[in-house]
């Protein structure tokens, strides 16, 4: 289900599966970001991925080692997207992606 921001605040808690962010939390304001993560960690049951901006020096954004991941939550994977114009090889910026898996799932050996 896609829904607009003003409405995450009504999800029901632990109601997401799957939280995707595409390449822009880099973007917004860092209290935004922190906003969106702690409205992930309350309602996110299993898993976030996000693919978002990498240390790149003069760039204006926040990298994603900046983000505020709950500690409800394992990363599984991270590493160079392989988008064409965002991988290793685009001139200017780089963007990571990121797997998380809430660590109760662990516990439960939901690891797919």
């Amino acid at each position: 289900i896609m829904l607009p921001q003003f409405m995450v605040p009504s999800l029901p808690d632990q109601s997401v599966d799957f939280w995707i962010n595409t390449i822009s939390f880099s973007e917004m304001e860092f209290f935004t970001i922190t906003e969106y993560l702690q409205q992930i960690e309350r309602t996110g049951r299993c898993y976030l991925y996000h693919e978002n901006l990498a240390v790149e020096p003069g760039y204006k954004g926040f990298p994603t080692c900046v983000f505020p991941v709950p500690d409800s939550f394992r990363l599984m994977h991270t590493g160079v997207t392989g988008w064409r114009g965002f991988d290793a090889y685009a001139p200017g910026h780089t963007y990571l992606e990121h797997l998380y898996i809430r660590k109760e799932r662990l516990k439960l050996g939901d690891q797919s």
